[in-house]
């Protein structure tokens, strides 16, 4: 009876183990997980749906920079946001608190017509990094969800103004309900979303991921916070490779943020080394924006966190980026003081020889002595100004790329004649 009841608590325990293992190996052999002295990461990841450009201007104010707001003191971290080309829905919802409607909702064009709306503004704020997503072409949810309003003509004329204006979003982040046609799926999977699917009257793949998407949120839901395996390769049904990724879409208004970001989720994330990218929707509806004050202060201890140096903030492209990099990164260390970066194995994107310094912020590497190592790309050494050397938790010494400098400056004045 003994014998078959430790078998039974065994058999228990692999079950658990093998249900809830928290992931691969988070990072490659040699490497820190992540850059010093950060345990994990957090991106804050907001959908543009029911925001208009006063209400995102407002609470990027408050993330982005160190200025007095109506929230409060800025809080002057790396937070991005997304942007529609158009709006194609039938919500008869407010979109902000003084009573506009959806045609309030900050869109690249008017409607689903050519004619530009916002997109001075939203160019301009994507090139200052407070967009760095693409939350599909647009809104087109419909009651009526055969009344779809989108067509393949509407992406090429998306993807020939953002080129104009030299916008090149790497992540995108479907939309919507079974009207937004123009969503991505992983190709093995059929649904209404059919933006990579030939031979369908919405197939644009061929047009969108060639401008430079690498990473897509394909709609599912995720309950866990904190993740080692956020990204995961995806095939899609026209057979171009991309990357899928996972986001924590727990309770994603901002009446729910300070759950999303409780002490309890942090320091779970934190103790496993996990990163994890958080779903909201900062300025969605009349009543989310501003931001409450449970909100506030889940958001300062955010910050807190940081300035602890526990959890580094970034923005989505950057988290996603450095998590593909670093997961494929081709280096050698020679006699434990040497790292030559030789270049990166994208086993979707493909092989590049020639990783930019960009690519390779925040990259770390354990070395025998971090006074007298060096990195090298391109055998090239790597600038000093640009080198973190430093002991970690560990008691092991670190040489890295140095992360993006903060950049806390209040963008705000420069559009304040364009549109909004």
């Amino acid at each position: 009876m003994k014998s078959r009841l430790v078998a039974l608590i065994y058999a228990l325990l692999v079950a658990v183990l093998f249900f809830f293992r928290p992931g691969p190996p988070v990072a490659p052999r040699g490497m820190r997980p992540f850059p010093c002295p950060y345990s994990t990461m957090l991106a804050i990841c907001s959908d543009i749906d029911g925001t208009t450009p006063d209400e995102f201007e407002a609470y990027h104010k408050y993330l982005n920079t160190e200025r007095d707001t109506q929230m409060g003191q800025g809080l002057g971290l790396d937070v991005g946001d997304s942007f529609w080309m158009y709006m194609g829905g039938d919500s008869g919802a407010d979109a902000d608190s003084k009573g506009r409607g959806q045609d309030a909702v900050m869109t690249w064009f008017e409607g689903v017509s050519d004619t530009p709306k916002n997109a001075k503004l939203i160019a301009y704020y994507f090139k200052r990094g407070w967009i760095d997503a693409i939350h599909s072409y647009g809104d087109f949810s419909r009651d009526d969800t055969t009344d779809t309003r989108f067509s393949r003509a509407l992406a090429e004329q998306a993807a020939t103004a953002l080129s104009a204006r030299d916008v090149f979003p790497t992540v995108w982040i479907n939309h919507g309900n079974e009207a937004n046609t123009q969503n991505f799926e992983i190709g093995s999977r059929v649904s209404y979303r059919q933006g990579a699917r030939p031979g369908t009257p919405f197939y644009h793949a061929d047009i969108t991921i060639p401008a430079g998407i690498k990473f897509i949120w394909f709609s599912d839901n995720d309950k866990r916070f904190g993740r080692h395996n956020i990204l995961y390769p995806v095939t899609l049904a026209d057979g171009r490779k991309v990357w899928g990724f996972r986001r924590y879409t727990a309770d994603w208004s901002t009446h729910g943020l300070h759950m999303q970001l409780c002490d309890a989720n942090l320091d779970y994330c934190t103790a496993i080394g996990a990163p994890v990218i958080v779903t909201q929707h900062l300025g969605g509806g009349s009543t989310y924006h501003p931001l409450g004050t449970a909100a506030r202060q889940a958001l300062l201890g955010l910050a807190a966190r940081q300035g602890r140096g526990e959890i580094l903030v970034a923005r989505t492209s950057r988290l996603l980026e450095y998590l593909r990099v670093r997961d494929h990164l081709v280096f050698a260390v020679s006699h434990g003081q040497t790292v030559d970066i030789l270049g990166v194995d994208d086993p979707q994107l493909g092989y590049d020889p020639s990783p930019t310094l960009d690519m390779l912020r925040g990259m770390t590497f354990y070395v025998q002595d971090k006074d007298t190592a060096s990195i090298r790309v391109g055998g090239e050494p790597v600038d000093e100004a640009l080198l973190v050397r430093a002991g970690d938790e560990t008691g092991r010494d670190t040489i890295g790329i140095a992360w993006f400098a903060p950049d806390v400056r209040n963008y705000l004045w420069g559009a304040r004649d364009f549109r909004h």
